[in-house]
């Protein structure tokens, strides 16, 4: 078993999920990071360095200059939670272990159920695209194109 390295995500994984969710709102538009990092009530430093990775990643596209900003460089329906964790935190593990390698893997104490909730936990985010997520929670009207203008 590996040491736990699906239970916790990272801030910067999460913020990521958050703004190609926002980024999904406006398929074709470009989107400034202060807007986005505006709505989630963010570092604007911090979003960015998200946003270069989710480039150099090309999750995002990027246009440069007055008129630019960020867009999605993938349908939302092409995009799993999973991809965009992997992209930030890198590879997920559905073997791991909440007590690190305190134990055994062939006698864990919880027997085979840890490992299977790590397993539907990751399938789940392989199945999860951006689309289901924006479907079932898309921005509230009051705030769309209002953040950070």
């Amino acid at each position: 078993m590996s040491v736990n390295r699906i239970v916790h995500f990272s801030d910067a994984s999460m913020l990521g999920i958050h703004a190609l969710m926002y980024l999904a709102q406006y398929r074709g538009e470009r989107v400034q990071t202060k807007e986005i990092a505006s709505y989630l009530g963010i570092s604007e430093n911090h979003l960015a360095k998200v946003m270069q990775n989710l480039v150099r990643n090309q999750l995002v596209r990027s246009v440069k200059g007055p008129a630019g900003g960020f867009s999605l460089a993938k349908d939302p329906q092409n995009v799993t939670l999973k991809e965009i964790i992997e992209v930030i935190d890198g590879p997920l593990q559905a073997d791991f272990c909440p007590f690190s390698r305190a134990c055994n893997a062939q006698h864990c104490i919880f027997g085979s159920e840890i490992t299977g909730a790590s397993q539907r936990l990751v399938r789940l985010l392989a199945e999860r695209t951006l689309q289901h997520m924006i479907a079932e929670t898309p921005l509230p009207e009051d705030t769309m194109r209002s953040a950070g203008k």
